[in-house]
C-alpha cells in the first residue's frame, strides 16, 4: 500500500517537475540572451547558456531513463512487442545513454539492435557528430555478434 501511494505521488509530481525544469531553461536562454544582448556581459552569458545546456542533458537521461522503464513494464507485463520498441527507441534516440543503451541492447533481438542503429544514423535530424557517434555503435554492434 505504501508503495503504491509513493508511485501515485511520483507520476503526480513528474509531470510538474519536468514542466518547471523546461521553464527553468527557457529562462538561463532568456538570461543568456539579455546578458549578451544588452549587457554585453559575455561571461555571465556564457555561464547561463552552460548552465541550460547542462540542464538539457540532464533532461535527455530523464526522458530515457523514462522511456527505458517503459519498456521494462512492457516486459514485466509479457508485452514483449511494446517494450522492444521502447528499448529500440532508447538505441534509436539516446545512444548517448550507454548504460541504458547497453541493458536496451541486452533485452533486444539482434535483428532489432541493427534496425534501430541504423535508423539512428540516418535521422536527418541529426547533427554530424550524433549521426557519427551512432554509425560507430552500429559498427560495434555489428562486431560483436
Amino acid at each position: 500500500m505504501k508503495r503504491i501511494l509513493i508511485l501515485t505521488a511520483l507520476c503526480l509530481l513528474l509531470p510538474s517537475i519536468a514542466f518547471a525544469q523546461t521553464n527553468e531553461l527557457a529562462d538561463l536562454v532568456r538570461k543568456g540572451l539579455f546578458e549578451e544582448e544588452a549587457n554585453h556581459n559575455l561571461e555571465a552569458a556564457v555561464q547561463a547558456y552552460k548552465s541550460a545546456i547542462d540542464g538539457f542533458d540532464h533532461n535527455r537521461q530523464l526522458a530515457a531513463t523514462a522511456i527505458f522503464r517503459l519498456g521494462e513494464c512492457y516486459r514485466k507485463l509479457g508485452r514483449t512487442n511494446d517494450a522492444n520498441l521502447q528499448y529500440a527507441r532508447v538505441l534509436r534516440e539516446f545512444p548517448d545513454q550507454s548504460d541504458l543503451a547497453n541493458l536496451s541492447r541486452s533485452y533486444l533481438p539482434q535483428n532489432q539492435i541493427l534496425t534501430a542503429a541504423s535508423t539512428a544514423a540516418s535521422d536527418s535530424d541529426m547533427t554530424s557528430e550524433e549521426r557519427d557517434r551512432s554509425e560507430e555503435h552500429t559498427s560495434e554492434l555489428q562486431s560483436h555478434h
